[in-house]
């Protein structure tokens, strides 16, 4: 008799996305039942119930990294403004748009997401090393995989809000001139969320599940 294997994507999440302490015995009762006839809609169900609570229960402790995820997602939108925007200008980055489409494009569009990633990588290069420099622990690894699962969620839900903007009514999308936007405005501004959330979401989910945390620096010091 071939035993029946749930969903691989459902399985994988169970087994690398859970926050907190990974739960064998979840794995197990979950397992055991879809192969006692639940179906994959249900399997999938619980595993996202499980990392539901397991991010509820982590966010009430986490309270600091909530405010640093926050802290560099609001300038974001200066930063793109002010400084990458000026970047991309200059002559050397400005002979893209001679290329032929889609070329010019795809070069604009890398430019993009390479200052994004340097933008996030550089928050959690510091938040990794003020946490090594108090613990006294270094764990490089920690790091390369708070790299790669920032690059991936922001991709995510940047294309999910990309599509979901496009599906929209045009009278429901506001728009506006950053030519005539200030920098205070940049910074405050609360017509930003769309470009501040996915930043906020690749800062915060890969901080609780690579790099070191609050509890984690405390057991590692005693």
């Amino acid at each position: 008799m071939t035993l029946k294997n749930p969903p691989r994507i459902a399985a994988w999440m169970l087994e690398h996305v859970i926050f907190g302490r990974k739960n064998d015995a979840l794995a197990g009762d979950l397992l055991e039942e879809f192969r006692h006839g639940r179906s994959a809609i249900w399997y999938w169900r619980q595993v996202l119930m499980a990392i539901g609570i397991g991010l509820a229960m982590v966010l009430c402790r986490q309270w600091m990294a909530i405010g640093y995820a926050i802290l560099w997602a609001v300038p974001f939108p200066a930063f793109m403004v002010l400084v990458v925007r000026r970047v991309v200008e200059l002559p050397l980055f400005a002979q893209r748009w001679r290329f032929d489409w889609p070329y010019s494009m795809m070069c604009d569009l890398l430019l993009s997401y390479v200052s994004v990633f340097l933008y996030l990588w550089l928050a959690l290069a510091l938040y990794f090393g003020l946490f090594s420099w108090a613990t006294g622990v270094f764990n490089l690894p920690r790091l390369a995989k708070s790299l790669w699962i920032s690059a991936f969620v922001y991709v995510i839900i940047s294309g999910a809000l990309f599509v979901l903007f496009a599906f929209l009514p045009r009278h429901n999308v506001y728009t506006f001139d950053v030519r005539h936007v200030t920098s205070l405005q940049l910074i405050t501004g609360s017509f930003f969320w769309e470009s501040r959330l996915p930043i906020f979401l690749s800062l915060l989910l890969p901080i609780l599940m690579a790099l070191p945390r609050v509890e984690r620096a405390r057991k590692a010091t005693t």
